[in-house]
């Protein structure tokens, strides 16, 4: 038999003193600068699914593990100023990675001020360690700050993880460490479990349809949408007969962190890049391409596929596409940025640039629109349905 949860961690205490006399104001400082660096680097943020934090009028109980879909270093500027709107503006500790020598300017901010607010992470599944002694070293290092994380949720202290463990992707959600499992759940020396409430955080960017900063006109702006998924509880699989402690754990995380998995996808938002540039990706892969296309032709792909997507359940949109007037007004946006970035000239499409397929790490910069058509189809092929559409849409315009 699986381990049972004996019950759920709660805390309804106020924030400690030690977070309102130094902690808060800290972060308040903090938040205000981010706030500037964000209307430099970000066009537009959305926050959607902020009722999900509630169930029957009353807010999930904390303390809390937020589990975040990380992206780039953007996220700190997109997500972290709604971090205080969050009810009940909660103490909190973040995970870090540990930062290397050269990176001189995060190494003096950890020293002067995200320690008080991070536990440090090593990395060990990407090749920071070089031999089996020194991975089992830093394992038990990570195992003792995650032991005194789990400590402060009786403290009613949350924790903010983003258990990917990296942001060099091709725009797909990568696999889902063990990390998250570990924090999500409290075993105790007579095997019960005590979880806490879970709360994933998608985070969805759009970077093709931002406009250029108007004083650093080098700075591509991007859309930045945050989106709370459905809070929920860690909740052990049944053990099987013959299953050895070892084989039981590894099936567990796996069932765990899928989970975490399926909250991301569905905490997708489904933006302008997603849909249009999926659109052109076929038509520059077709065999018929004249490597040509046209604002409007965009445009009646990008509405016809909201049309037909917004009849699903459990879909959640830029704003914009949901209104006829916004969304020719989001199309705009993406096909001036298609030329900004080097994807058109006029109605030709530069189809080598559609179809570079850069090495991992570096989407972002080199196929941008290709990393977000990535998320979209991967979306696609874990929910059929959403797929359909997008293949169907496509033969009803050509």
């Amino acid at each position: 038999m699986g381990r049972q949860t004996t019950n759920v961690l709660t805390h309804s205490g106020q924030p400690s003193l030690r977070h309102r006399l130094f902690k808060r104001p800290i972060t308040t400082g903090l938040i205000g600068i981010i706030y500037g660096m964000q209307k430099i680097l970000s066009e537009e943020v959305q926050l959607h699914g902020c009722e999900n934090l509630y169930a029957q009028g009353e807010l999930f109980p904390g303390p809390r593990l937020w589990v975040v879909k990380h992206e780039s270093f953007l996220d700190v500027v997109n997500f972290v100023p709604y971090w205080l709107n969050f009810p009940p503006r909660p103490d909190f500790r973040s995970a870090i990675r540990v930062l290397k020598k050269e990176e001189k300017v995060l190494r003096a901010l950890d020293s002067l001020v995200l320690r008080h607010f991070t536990y440090h992470v090593n990395r060990t599944s990407m090749g920071e360690s070089a031999s089996l002694e020194e991975q089992q070293r830093l394992r038990a290092e990570n195992e003792e700050h995650f032991e005194k994380t789990r400590d402060l949720y009786y403290k009613g202290v949350d924790a903010i993880i983003f258990p990917e463990g990296t942001t060099r992707t091709d725009g797909t959600i990568f696999p889902i460490k063990a990390g998250c499992y570990n924090l999500a759940k409290i075993e105790k020396r007579d095997g019960a479990i005590d979880v806490v409430t879970c709360v994933p955080i998608g985070l969805t960017y759009d970077l093709i349809s931002g406009d250029q900063h108007w004083l650093f006109r080098k700075i591509h702006r991007n859309h930045a949408f945050v989106n709370i998924g459905k809070p929920f509880h860690y909740q052990p699989t049944e053990r099987d007969d013959g299953e050895t402690e070892m084989e039981y754990r590894l099936r567990d995380i796996k069932a765990f962190t899928n989970s975490v998995r399926d909250a991301f996808l569905t905490s997708n938002t489904i933006t302008v890049a997603q849909l249009a540039g999926e659109y052109l990706l076929r038509q520059a892969y077709a065999g018929d391409s004249t490597g040509k296309s046209s604002e409007r032709e965009v445009e009646d792909a990008v509405s016809l596929r909201v049309d037909q997507l917004s009849q699903l359940p459990d879909i959640t949109f830029d704003n914009l596409l949901l209104e006829k007037v916004s969304l020719t007004h989001r199309v705009e946006q993406f096909w001036k940025g298609l030329e900004l970035r080097g994807y058109r000239q006029g109605d030709d499409l530069n189809l080598g640039k559609f179809r570079h397929l850069p090495e991992m790490g570096k989407y972002k910069r080199e196929n941008p629109l290709l990393y977000c058509v990535n998320r979209i189809r991967q979306v696609g092929a874990w929910r059929e349905e959403i797929g359909d559409i997008l293949r169907q849409t496509y033969h009803q315009m050509h």
